[in-house]
C-alpha cells in the first residue's frame, strides 16, 4: 500500500524539522522502473551493496565515482527475492532469499534460504561467491537481519509473516528460534500486511519497526539474542503508512524510512521528527532502508523505485 505523500506526514502528528541534514542527493536510479532495492550494507571500502526484491540480484555501487552505475555481485539461483543483509566479517555478509509471491508479499512456502555472501576476494562480474549455509522452508518472509555484537558471525533475522526472530550460525548452519513477539506480528486491520520489518541491535536491546502496525520497538537480550526484558514500543510512527527499515545515527538516534517518501528521526526517548519528505528534484520513491557511511557522515537510502541517495550530515 502507497499513501498520498500528504497523507503520510500529516499521519505522524509530531512536530516537524529539519534535523541538520542535507537535501537528498540522487546517487543513481535504475531505469526499470520495476526495480525494487529492498536493503542495503556498506562495504569496507565504502562501496555499497544492494539486495533487489523483484528479480534477486545482489549489486554494488561506488557512491563516491564520478559516474556511479551499479555492477552486478550476483544473481541468488532459482530465487527471485533478497531481503535481509548483514555484515558478519570484513567484506563477507548474511543475506536472506526466496521466490517471492508479489500478491502476498511473501515468499513461496518452502522456498527461503539463506546464503553466505563473500566479495573478500577478487571476482567477475556477476561471479561473486554466493554460498547456501541453510534452508528455512518454515519462513514466511525473513526481513530484516542484525549480527550478534559479541558473536557477529551469529546473526538474528525476523519473519514479517510470523513475528518469530530465528537466530542462524552462518559458520556451521545451525538455525533455531531466538524468540516471539506479539509485537512482531501482523495485526488485525494491518497498514500493510508485514509485521517486524527492520530490526538492528543497539547496545543491550534490539531495536525493530513493524510496518504492520505502525512502530518502533525494542527488548532488552543477552549476548546470544535471547530474550531479557519486555518487548515495548517506543513510538507510535504512524497510523496510516508503514515504516520499513531504519539506521541508528552517531547521535544513538535512529533514522526510519517511511512509505510513501519520508524519512523521520526518533530520539531514544520516542520523539518522532520529520527529516525529509523529499524535494522536487529528488523525490524518495518508497524507501525501503538506510545506513549510513562508514565514517558516519552520510546516510544512504534506497527505495521501492530503484533509487540509492544520499543525504549528508551537517
Amino acid at each position: 500500500m502507497r499513501l498520498p505523500l500528504i497523507t503520510a506526514i500529516a499521519s505522524i502528528g509530531y512536530a516537524t524539522g529539519t534535523n541538520a541534514i542535507s537535501q537528498p542527493r540522487l546517487i543513481y536510479e535504475f531505469p526499470n522502473n520495476n526495480t525494487f532495492i529492498e536493503n542495503i550494507a556498506v562495504r569496507p571500502n565504502g562501496e555499497l551493496v544492494l539486495t533487489t526484491f523483484h528479480d534477486g540480484h545482489i549489486y554494488t555501487i561506488n557512491p563516491s565515482a564520478h559516474k556511479s552505475v551499479p555492477k552486478l555481485a550476483v544473481k541468488a539461483p532459482e530465487l527471485t527475492g533478497v531481503t535481509g543483509i548483514s555484515h558478519i566479517a570484513p567484506d563477507v555478509y548474511a543475506v536472506a532469499a526466496g521466490v517471492v509471491n508479489v500478491s502476498e508479499f511473501k515468499w513461496e512456502a518452502g522456498t527461503g534460504r539463506v546464503f553466505k555472501l563473500d566479495l573478500s576476494k577478487p571476482y567477475t562480474a556477476g561471479k561473486a561467491v554466493l554460498e547456501p549455509v541453510v534452508d528455512m522452508p518454515e519462513a514466511g518472509l525473513l526481513n530484516g537481519m542484525t549480527p550478534l555484537p559479541s558473536y557477529p558471525h551469529i546473526v538474528l533475522t525476523v519473519d514479517s509473516k510470523t513475528g518469530v526472530l530465528y537466530r542462524i550460525n552462518m559458520d556451521t548452519g545451525a538455525a533455531e528460534v531466538a524468540f516471539w513477539s506479539e509485537l512482531f506480528t501482523i495485526s488485525e486491520n494491518p497498514i500493510e500486511p508485514l509485521g517486524a520489518n527492520g530490526i538492528h541491535v543497539y547496545g543491550d536491546y534490539l531495536y525493530f519497526t513493524n510496518s504492520a502496525r505502525g512502530i518502533f520497538g525494542r527488548v532488552k537480550i543477552d549476548a546470544l539474542g535471547n530474550q531479557a526484558g519486555d518487548v515495548e514500543q517506543v513510538a507510535k510512527v504512524s497510523s496510516s503508512a508503514p515504516i520499513d527499515d531504519f539506521a541508528i545515527g552517531p547521535d544513538g538516534s535512529f533514522y526510519v524510512t517511511l512509505h510513501p517518501g519520508s524519512l523521520v528521526n526518533i530520539k531514544p526517548e520516542g520523539d518522532v521528527t520529520v527529516v525529509t519528505d523529499g524535494s522536487p528534484r529528488t523525490q524518495l520513491k518508497g524507501p525501503t532502508a538506510a545506513i549510513f557511511s562508514n565514517d558516519k557522515t552520510k546516510l544512504y537510502i534506497t527505495t521501492v523505485g530503484g533509487q540509492v541517495i544520499e543525504l549528508c550530515l551537517d
